[in-house]
């Protein structure tokens, strides 16, 4: 279970996996949810398999609104940006799923 503020995409970061998808389902709060191709960000943190993340830098060009009931998935290789406030700060609790692929 994650629980967390929303804040401005300036306070978030950029990330994503090789080994496993990411399923967000948001069970309180709304969050933006940002998503770009790797290849579009620049490398702040080299990969760690230990724990499966590579952390990027990067602006923020296409988000998805994701409240309550929402399912979002994080395909590996994919970069996303979670937290993002959605029209103004809030609690998100959700549920994130690691799923081996």
């Amino acid at each position: 279970m994650n629980e967390y503020e929303t804040k401005d995409a300036g306070d978030c970061f950029w990330e994503a996996h090789q080994v496993n998808l990411d399923l967000h389902y948001i069970l309180e709060g709304t969050e933006r949810i940002g998503y770009a191709a790797i290849e579009q960000l620049a490398v702040k943190e080299e990969y760690s398999a230990e724990k499966d993340a590579v952390f990027f830098t990067g602006a923020l060009e296409s988000a998805v609104t994701a409240g309550p009931g929402a399912l979002v998935v994080c395909y590996p290789r994919d970069g996303h940006m979670t937290g993002i406030e959605a029209g103004c700060k809030e609690t998100v609790r959700k549920v994130v799923l690691k799923i081996k692929l």
